[in-house]
């Protein structure tokens, strides 16, 4: 999943992105997840690659790898 943010110097983000936009991301491509499924440790506030765990089921957990670009 791509998501692009206005970034500030040393590739810092101007604010964040939570679980909230990770999941509007996941419904918005058609996947049926709720938000308290969408784990973050702590926002992410820099550009490059993470990876977001999506517990589907109490013993089933997705790896999303969400890639945060700069805005054109």
């Amino acid at each position: 999943m791509r998501l692009t943010r206005k970034v500030g110097e040393q590739n810092r983000l101007f604010g964040s992105v939570t679980s909230k936009d990770v999941h509007e991301q996941l419904v918005s491509q058609g996947y049926a997840v709720e938000r308290k499924q969408v784990h973050l440790r702590e926002p992410l506030k820099e550009i490059g690659t993470h990876e977001v765990e999506v517990r589907l089921h109490p013993e089933v957990v997705a790896k999303v790898k969400v890639t945060i670009g700069p805005e054109a």
